[in-house]
């Protein structure tokens, strides 16, 4: 057993360490007296963003929009709904882009999501 256990072990030094596994980023915005800290967010196409709200009142995470067609109304990107306190709401962005965002019952509350390849 005793060889056994040495001759496994020589075999795993031999192959070397295991290659980098690549996963996707988590970052975090805190919202806290009414405000998303940070404001503004460079991530990556594939990172997910994940809002906790807390603060003492509701918030949401709404994506402010982009005309779909001219003369259409336009489409939100994401919405997180009502978040209570110490709630968290995360979104995963899989297109490269500029995604402004606010909250819809604190409308002067504003954040950016910058997302690049």
């Amino acid at each position: 057993m005793k060889t056994l256990m040495l001759g496994l072990a020589a075999a795993l030094v031999a192959m070397g360490p295991a290659p980098a596994v690549t996963t996707q980023e988590d970052q975090v915005v805190q919202i806290s007296d009414k405000a998303f800290q940070p404001d503004k967010l460079v991530i990556k196409v594939g990172d997910r963003v994940t809002w906790k709200n807390g603060d003492f009142s509701d918030h949401t995470v709404t994506d402010i929009g982009r005309p779909s067609e001219p003369g259409t109304q336009s489409k939100s990107e994401f919405d997180s709904g009502v978040l209570k306190p110490g709630q968290a709401w995360s979104h995963e962005f899989t297109q490269e882009g500029n995604f402004q965002y606010h909250c819809t019952i604190h409308p002067k509350m504003i954040g950016v999501v910058i997302v690049n390849r």
